[in-house]
């Protein structure tokens, strides 16, 4: 994939829908690469813990280039009925 920038749009804290983490955090970052819409990302609190600016930058890179990686695959397919 080209290099591109990813604009964090928005971020916000909410309570884990995962069963497995009742009780806890995670943040949601809503963001834009390119002109290809808006997407967001789910982080675990406790993952961002005390990092650096550019270490969680880092960390949301490496997440959403996977993700991304894993969800361009599917556009374009046609699928037979």
């Amino acid at each position: 994939m080209p290099e591109k920038t990813i604009k964090i749009l928005n971020v916000m804290d909410v309570p884990s829908t995962d069963e497995k983490r009742l009780g806890k955090f995670d943040r949601i970052f809503t963001y834009m690469i390119g002109a290809e819409g808006a997407f967001i990302t789910t982080v675990p609190r406790e993952e961002i813990g005390n990092k650096t600016e550019a270490q969680v930058s880092e960390l949301l890179k490496k997440k959403i280039l996977a993700e991304r990686g894993e969800i361009t695959k599917w556009i374009g397919k046609e699928i037979a009925v």
